[in-house]
């Protein structure tokens, strides 16, 4: 017999006399995982509510995260329903776009609403073009069922995406309201945290479970987690590392209220704010521009707006083009004609078009389309150039046509303000 010692499990392979005979597993819950179990049991026990009524709104895959910690704690709950919003048509693509939360809960038999949202202005009625962008949404009765207020109904909202009207919110209790928000509140309030943070090139972010307040993201803190933020983070990998994160601090808020155990505390001084992503955040001047804030500007947002910039093209008129697959490296022999920023060449070592950005700093791209064009290789793409030593950017202004620069000087996108980014409309030299 084969032993196997593990505290999680032992597993014991008894081998028959017999060669026709398969050997047979016998297992046996180590100790650590009998702990567990006794722990978890004493702790559902212990609880002074009764399981929770819990309706989730979301609708990324963010949110799918946190739902699937949710799903795994059933001692906590007893009914589990998803809201998300309505199919939508995903930007650059022609494709319908589903959000993952409704596929994650058709597949698992999850009961669901797909709410298609109506603009509402703040006095309830329908809003118009002159009206607050940020408009309120409304969201049907039959949601919850019912119009009392219970301390065993829950409402959770994660990257739900929509603002949820008071009509709905007076349906839960005020302690039993919960908001997943994937920054270090009161820092990055508002709808892009994530892209932000990578954007700003912070070293740091993390997960907030606040109440839910009709202004947004102003909430109690019941609970904050860390983590750290590195140079080979995206949008798309901290969406995932961060609600995990967050399913888990939620789980544990959960199981602490139904103990009456919970205690939240107001968010501190200082706020910052973040703006929704649009395509002003991916220009690029050269002359400002660091290979590192490429970089961050292709892992932020390059899965919507990738870094884009302009060339002389060989019809002898500027064209914008954008860089995908952006990294930083280090400047080599191959690339020292590159004197200035916005000086681009291909190199075949390493089949990546390589770009001179400030500071001396270098950053390649393995793929780039020109407006109107699709993707193609940088290989394939430099054959269209006219030269083989390519100047991005301006280039001659006194002939280029004029192209709005909201990031010449860019307001830091986690500032309040009017806009994200703001710019002079007069075009330079003029």
């Amino acid at each position: 017999m084969l032993s196997f010692p593990s505290p999680l499990l032992r597993c014991s392979v008894l081998h028959s006399p017999s060669r026709s005979s398969l050997p047979s597993c016998s297992f046996k819950v180590g100790p650590l995982v009998r702990r567990a179990q006794i722990s978890q049991r004493r702790n559902h026990s212990s609880a002074k509510h009764p399981p929770f009524n819990i309706h989730f709104f979301g609708s990324d895959e963010f949110s799918v995260e946190v739902l699937k910690s949710v799903m795994d704690a059933k001692e906590l709950w007893k009914s589990l329903k998803v809201v998300t919003t309505g199919d939508k048509d995903q930007q650059r693509t022609p494709d319908l776009y589903i959000p993952p939360l409704l596929t994650f809960a058709d597949l698992h038999k999850i009961e669901r609403l797909v709410v298609a949202p109506t603009p509402l202005s703040s006095s309830g009625t329908k809003s118009s073009a002159t009206e607050s962008t940020e408009a309120v949404f409304s969201v049907p009765d039959t949601v919850l069922g019912t119009g009392e207020t219970s301390s065993e109904n829950l409402l959770v909202v994660a990257s739900y995406g929509q603002i949820l009207p008071p009509s709905l919110l007076n349906l839960f209790a005020p302690n039993r309201r919960l908001n997943v928000h994937p920054s270090l509140l009161p820092h990055l309030r508002g709808p892009s945290p994530i892209q932000t943070a990578i954007y700003n090139g912070e070293t740091e972010t993390g997960v907030s479970i606040i109440g839910v307040e009709q202004k947004v993201d102003t909430g109690d803190i019941w609970a904050q987690d860390r983590c750290g933020l590195y140079k080979n983070d995206t949008f798309a990998k901290m969406k995932i590392k961060l609600g995990v994160l967050g399913g888990r601090l939620l789980v544990d808020v959960m199981r602490k209220m139904l103990m009456d155990q919970a205690e939240s505390r107001p968010q501190g001084e200082g706020a910052t704010y973040c703006r929704k992503v649009n395509d002003t955040w991916s220009g690029v001047v050269w002359e400002e521009c660091t290979a590192d804030k490429l970089s961050r500007i292709w892992r932020a947002i390059g899965h919507a707006h990738p870094p884009k910039a302009i060339f002389f093209s060989k019809a002898k008129i500027w064209k914008t083009f954008r860089m995908l697959d952006v990294e930083e490296t280090r400047p080599s022999k191959h690339t020292r004609e590159l004197l200035q920023p916005g000086w681009s060449t291909y190199v075949d070592k390493t089949q990546q078009m390589h770009v001179r950005c400030a500071g001396g700093t270098e950053a390649t791209f393995k793929y780039a389309h020109t407006e109107g064009s699709q993707k193609t290789g940088s290989k394939q793409w430099r054959n269209g150039l006219p030269k083989r030593i390519m100047e991005f950017g301006r280039g001659d202004k006194s002939k280029a046509p004029y192209l709005p620069s909201p990031w010449a000087d860019a307001v830091h996108p986690h500032r309040a303000g009017p806009s994200i980014l703001s710019y002079e409309r007069t075009p330079p030299g003029a």
